[in-house]
């Protein structure tokens, strides 16, 4: 199976399931988690052996334009950090994408 089709399923599955919750709907705050993440990524590849590490991203909100440029910098991290970045959106409205 590939990739898509995982992703296609859970998207799909997870909207159904969101659509019962309430709609609170707040601005994601993707930049300052997947930094926290990439600063454990950076603190353990120290200690112990490199290894691909990969970091899955569920956005159920839009993101906060306010934390654009803290999610590029994030991006370049991972890049140089050479940890993959997948991101999973349920709505098909931000910036996320284009830094992934």
């Amino acid at each position: 199976m590939q990739y898509r089709d995982i992703q296609s399923v859970i998207k799909q599955r997870l909207i159904a399931w969101l659509s019962s919750a309430p709609q609170d709907r707040q601005p994601s705050r993707v930049a300052p988690v997947l930094s926290r993440a990439l600063c454990q990524v950076n603190k353990s590849q120290e200690t112990a052996p490199p290894r691909q590490t990969i970091i899955n991203i569920i956005s159920c909100n839009p993101p906060s334009q306010h934390e654009y440029i803290s999610f590029i910098n994030c991006a370049y991290a991972a890049l140089k950090q050479d940890v993959r970045i997948n991101i999973l959106e349920l709505e098909d409205t931000s910036y996320l994408p284009i830094g992934a």
